[in-house]
C-alpha cells in the first residue's frame, strides 16, 4: 500500500495489525496501532465498514479489561500522534 501510494486503506492494515497483535498477546502494541489506525481515519476523514468497527470494538474492549487504565490511555494517545509513515514502521517492525 506504502510503495504503491495508497492512503485510505492503510488504517484498515493497522487495525488488522493491531487485531493480531492481540491474539498474540501484545495487547500494549495492538491498542498502539489502533490508536494510529483512528488518527489517520481522523485525518482522512475516513470510517470503516461497521463490522470492521464492531470487531474493533470487542478486540479494544478486552484490551481494556487487560491494561491498567493509564497505559491503556497511554498506548492509545501515543498511537494517535503517529503519522502515517511512523505508523507503518511501527506495524511492519520485527521481532515483537
Amino acid at each position: 500500500m506504502r510503495q504503491g501510494g495508497e492512503k485510505l486503506g492503510i488504517h484498515r492494515a493497522l487495525d488488522t495489525f493491531g487485531h493480531l497483535a492481540i491474539t498474540q498477546g501484545h495487547t500494549e502494541r495492538a491498542v498502539i496501532l489502533a490508536g494510529a489506525a483512528e488518527g489517520l481515519r481522523v485525518t482522512s476523514g475516513t470510517q470503516s465498514w461497521p463490522v470492521v468497527q464492531r470487531t474493533r470494538a470487542r478486540w479494544l474492549a478486552s484490551a481494556r479489561q487487560t491494561l491498567d487504565e493509564t497505559v491503556y490511555q497511554a498506548a492509545w494517545e501515543q498511537g494517535q500522534k503517529m503519522s502515517r509513515e511512523e505508523a507503518i514502521a511501527y506495524a511492519l517492525e520485527e521481532g515483537l
